[in-house]
């Protein structure tokens, strides 16, 4: 864990390149402390239908979803989506600046339970 999916509005482009939000959000996931390398998934939802506020079609979203197993505190939940905003935050100041964006990092908890098998952990055994 935890599973992080990254949904955008696809008008994100040309001002963020959606591999590079993927790639920063997955390094800020990481930055955090919390998750080990090999237990971290990072993917993209993009989305071209969507309407935002008043319906202007400059407006975009970027919406980060970590889904985690149980049991860590709210502090540390707080930190985990304070550290993931504050990078969206800073990668995205351009967009900002000149179209409207929301911006939203929740955690979801992921209830037992659960089956989870794999071989990650023990690919990078002793380094991450």
């Amino acid at each position: 864990m935890p599973h992080v999916i990254v949904e955008y509005s696809t008008n994100i482009e040309p001002a963020l390149s959606p591999r590079a939000v993927l790639e920063e959000v997955h390094a800020a996931v990481l930055a955090t402390g919390v998750f080990k390398l090999a237990a971290i998934r990072t993917r993209a939802e993009p989305r071209d239908l969507y309407v935002i506020a008043d319906g202007d079609p400059s407006h975009a979203f970027i919406n980060v979803m970590l889904r985690i197993g149980v049991g860590r505190d709210e502090a540390t939940k707080t930190m985990i989506v304070k550290t993931i905003m504050d990078r969206l935050a800073e990668i995205s100041a351009l967009l900002s600046a000149k179209a409207g964006l929301n911006m939203l990092v929740e955690i979801q908890e992921i209830a037992e339970p659960a089956l989870r098998k794999g071989n990650m952990h023990e690919r990078f055994a002793g380094g991450a």
